[in-house]
């Protein structure tokens, strides 16, 4: 071991002690935010996922074996390449639970576990020990005393509810610092409690955005007099979107996170909302700072301290959470999303060479503090899944679904999935299905096809199966059939169309 990793081993020592004490006390974990811990919080980022990989070499048996089985020996920072990828497929799915623990053993007390579900239909079990809890709690704590001060807040945690990761996690976190009341996604109920403690509160309410328009739109309620904010998390919105929900909401914010990891790995501010419609809207800006992955990114900023995230070749996040307290820990966990991270000083300099200092200077006129944390630019799913009311459903899910449907049998072609925005700034779930030669549409009962598909769906996506219960009629999925090689299909393209981002497809640009 050279003196420099010595060094650094003792610097991620020191760090992770005061991090243990300072997560308990908000002002000591304020300290580790200023200013002039960026360089330190960015510096000590890849040694502290370094120093986890190489104890977790050591004493977590499903980390060791794939490792090993990945060839790779070196775990000093300076060769961060060398350390393996792990995901759902390669790790998660290979390998007990217990074995993905430290020490080879789930702690018989103080772990909770929720669960996502995905395209399979056979729940995937994350489990959270008491330390790690505690630490996303104060995290979400942090987060919200930031965006909503020391006021007093009534929060209505709309995520659903049940063993989803969101909901339940929110509902523990932030009962300590307002009121709470987790509704999950019930219009009335929510409605209800509004009209029961009246309008002196300052109202926010947390949910999927589909469901958050849904609230505002589809119900007789009247808003007038009421001070209520939204936070939003599962997926992304557009500008068009944020725009419609500010009509009701006082403020728009959302939260980046993943039931395999974290919620609320990173977050937007007036920062990064400013920069999004800043990015939207000047070139110039756009190609200082945005990559074209085919959509504007969703933009967050996230404390390089705790997380080390990085892209690979084919522009995938690899996270890697850097506390030991998880009992499970991650090491560049790759969840299939597409985007990248920007220093906090290279973003300010390309923001100052597109000349748009305007951008920071307005926001410090109005006495708002921009914190010099990382920016992570979020493009959506990179394996192709579109997103539901929240849910992630894949291709694979939808194919099982189609094959399912006894009047498809033999007639599919092909399909794709689109998410699409129609003129009332609803996300729309659309599959365009493609007859196989000599098939005609007119002999298929759409209608039929469309509620068979749903039900179909549900039985092997747990999590669309819980969504679609609680999702208006008309936002439904959509069923389009097209006979061979006409529509989205007329040039013999023969993959799923990912449109992850809503508002990349218009409602109306869909064949009908």
């Amino acid at each position: 071991m050279t003196a420099e990793d010595m060094a650094w081993r003792l610097i991620v020592a020191a760090i992770n002690a005061v991090e243990r004490v300072a997560l308990r006390h908000d002002v000591l974990y304020r300290l580790l935010l200023v200013d002039a811990m960026e360089p330190l919080r960015w510096g000590i980022s890849k040694h502290r996922a370094a120093d986890l990989a190489r104890r977790a070499r050591k004493r977590v048996p499903a980390y060791r074996d794939h490792y090993q089985r990945s060839r790779r020996e070196d775990l000093r920072a300076s060769s961060w390449g060398r350390v393996p990828v792990t995901d759902k497929e390669s790790f998660v799915k290979r390998y007990r639970i217990e074995d993905r623990c430290w020490g080879g053993s789930l702690p018989t007390r103080g772990v909770t576990v929720d669960e996502s579900s995905g395209s399979t239909g056979a729940p995937t079990s994350w489990v959270r020990g008491w330390d790690e809890r505690t630490a996303t709690k104060q995290l979400l704590q942090l987060g919200f005393s930031a965006a909503f001060g020391r006021e007093p807040v009534f929060a209505i945690n709309a995520f659903v509810l049940g063993a989803w990761a969101t909901g339940m996690i929110v509902s523990q976190s932030l009962g300590e610092l307002c009121i709470m009341k987790s509704t999950g996604s019930d219009a009335m109920k929510i409605f209800s409690t509004m009209t029961s403690f009246g309008r002196g509160y300052h109202y926010v309410i947390l949910g999927y955005p589909p469901f958050l328009k849904s609230l505002v739109d589809d119900h007789d309620f009247d808003w007038d007099g009421y001070i209520v904010d939204a936070i939003y998390g599962g997926e992304a919105i557009t500008d068009q979107m944020r725009d419609h929900l500010l009509k009701t909401f006082g403020r728009v914010i959302g939260s980046y996170g993943a039931s395999d990891l974290e919620i609320n790995i990173a977050y937007e501010n007036e920062f990064t909302i400013a920069l999004r419609e800043a990015v939207a809207s000047d070139e110039d800006l756009r190609r200082e700072l945005v990559k074209d992955f085919g959509s504007l990114p969703s933009i967050f900023q996230y404390n390089s301290l705790d997380y080390y995230i990085e892209s690979n070749e084919r522009n995938e996040l690899l996270f890697s959470l850097n506390r030991s307290s998880n009992i499970a820990p991650k090491i560049r966990y790759n969840i299939h999303d597409v985007g990248y991270t920007v220093r906090y000083g290279d973003a300010i300099a390309a923001i100052e060479r597109a000349g748009r200092r305007d951008i920071v200077e307005g926001l410090r006129a109005r006495g708002i503090r921009i914190l010099t944390l990382p920016l992570l630019f979020h493009y959506g799913r990179s394996d192709l899944s579109v997103s539901y009311f929240g849910a992630t459903v894949s291709p694979e899910g939808i194919r099982q679904a189609l094959d399912a449907i006894p009047a498809l049998d033999q007639s599919i072609e092909s399909f794709q999935a689109f998410n699409a925005q129609n003129e009332d700034d609803d996300a729309v779930l659309v599959v365009g299905v493609e007859l196989v030669a000599g098939h005609v549409k007119a002999a298929i009962d759409v209608v039929e096809i469309q509620s068979q598909f749903a039900t179909e769906l549900a039985k092997v996506d747990g999590d669309f199966a819980t969504v679609n219960s609680t999702a208006p009629e008309e936002l439904r999925p959509e069923i389009r059939l097209y006979e061979h090689e006409t529509g989205p299909f007329q040039d013999g393209h023969k993959k799923i169309k990912h449109t992850y981002v809503a508002g990349v497809i218009q409602y109306d640009d869909i064949p009908a």
